[in-house]
């Protein structure tokens, strides 16, 4: 699997911490979150996801996140996060 979008789809915290776990997503390229309530503990999550270090794109809606939700994700991702 290279892409993964899962935009309206009801993505949660535990969803997003799932998929972070989920070594199956170790190939992935791209991950499309957005309008979803990951919130700080799924933001964190993904921050903190060993599978998930193959990005080029990885797009959430900031809605949910706070300030060092965001901080988190753009240390990790960089350029490749993009938050609407």
């Amino acid at each position: 699997l290279r892409e993964l979008r899962l935009n309206n789809g009801g993505v949660t915290c535990d969803s997003a911490g799932a998929l972070a776990g989920c070594e199956a997503l170790s190939r992935l390229r791209v991950l499309d979150l957005v309008n979803n309530p990951i919130g700080p503990r799924g933001a964190a999550a993904l921050a903190g996801s060993p599978h998930l270090c193959r990005l080029l794109r990885l797009t959430l809606s900031d809605r949910n996140l706070d300030a060092d939700s965001r901080d988190r994700l753009r240390e990790r991702f960089g350029p490749v996060v993009s938050l609407y």
